[in-house]
């Protein structure tokens, strides 16, 4: 199925992402034209920037591109490889935001127009800040290169917002550690941890209330006002469901918040909550076995770990009980789906 072919249904991403990544597979003497047909994306299509492709496939893309380039940081490459305007308007928005605060905040809200199906938060504490970005589908998977870049690329603008000495707090990936630690904390200049909870990128908190003069903020309410134009008209009203899968995936999953928690952060009652959800179809169990299932696979794909480790890591307070819920959601066994799913990484 090409890209020309999806309907509104599948998660899509733009070609402009895409192209970037082809470029880069390019750079490294791989012909990319074949790696696309196979992963379902047309070569053709690329060169439409109003298009896009299917998010599974440009996953899948990416993973392929590191393990034919033979580079484990192929991701990390291609974010520092990426432009200025390597994502367009959402490039310009934040590098013309009035204070960093801003850049982060306005980004989070419009990187649907980019890229949809994907969770992005950005939160403050009393001494930090983080931005978390992940896929929700936890089918679309392994995913490693593509938390590499989008986490790399954040760090690079904010870099070329605030200057290129400025480094992360921290980092935070939710797979495990392929190739040398040294190689990802010289990109970052700080410490990068892995089997996390959340891809992440800590920062001072006294940062966000600094101004760049990378672009003039004069641009800012233009672009914001393009991309609110943009993104109206495909957007749907948010759903229960939608909801309380945001509150569910900014939080680690061995400290999930219970029924009673999330319907008092919307103030409403359980009853409330559960008739809400129930009308979508949809029991607060199931969203909680997604978020925990979700890691599970993470870790599992992309990590190491012993099964009875990933099942308390995921909240399951022992390994049976994981493998009951993950056979009676995914129809097989964790191990033996370990197995299935688990590609060699790249040389």
């Amino acid at each position: 199925m090409g890209s020309q072919k999806l309907s509104r249904k599948f998660p899509t991403i733009s070609t402009q992402i895409v192209r970037h990544v082809r470029y880069c597979l390019e750079i490294a003497g791989v012909q990319s034209d074949m790696l696309l047909d196979q992963n379902q994306i047309s070569p053709q299509e690329l060169e439409n920037r109003k298009s896009s492709v299917a998010l599974a496939d440009y996953v899948r893309f990416f993973e392929a591109a590191a393990v034919a380039s033979g580079n484990p940081f192929f991701g990390l490459h291609a974010a520092r490889l990426m432009s200025a305007d390597g994502l367009g308007p959402l490039s310009f928005l934040f590098l013309s935001a009035p204070t960093l605060g801003q850049a982060f905040e306005t980004f989070t809200e419009y990187l649907d127009t980019m890229q949809e199906a994907t969770f992005n938060s950005f939160e403050t504490t009393d001494d930090i800040c983080f931005f978390s970005y992940a896929i929700r589908n936890s089918e679309i998977a392994p995913r490693r290169q593509d938390a590499e870049y989008s986490i790399g690329v954040m760090c690079n603008l904010v870099r070329q917002y605030l200057g290129r000495n400025v480094a992360p707090l921290e980092i935070h990936f939710e797979h495990g550690r392929q190739g040398v630690l040294g190689s990802y904390e010289s990109y970052f200049g700080c410490q990068v941890f892995f089997e996390q909870p959340h891809n992440r990128m800590y920062l001072a908190r006294d940062l966000l209330s600094q101004s760049s003069s990378a672009l003039s903020p004069e641009l800012f309410p233009i672009i914001a006002d393009h991309l609110r134009h943009r993104i109206h008209g495909f957007t749907q009203p948010i759903s229960t469901t939608n909801r309380v899968g945001e509150i569910l995936m900014s939080e680690a999953p061995d400290a999930l918040p219970s029924l009673d928690e999330v319907a008092l952060r919307f103030g409403i009652s359980r009853a409330t909550l559960i008739r809400r959800l129930a009308r979508e179809g949809v029991r607060f169990s199931a969203l909680t076995d997604e978020r925990k299932l979700g890691y599970a696979k993470q870790l599992m794909l992309g990590s190491d770990r012993p099964i009875s480790d990933i099942a308390l890591a995921a909240g399951y307070s022992e390994t049976a009980s994981f493998t009951r819920a993950f056979s009676r959601r995914v129809g097989t066994k964790p191990s033996l789906w370990r197995k299935q799913q688990k590609i060699p990484p790249a040389a």
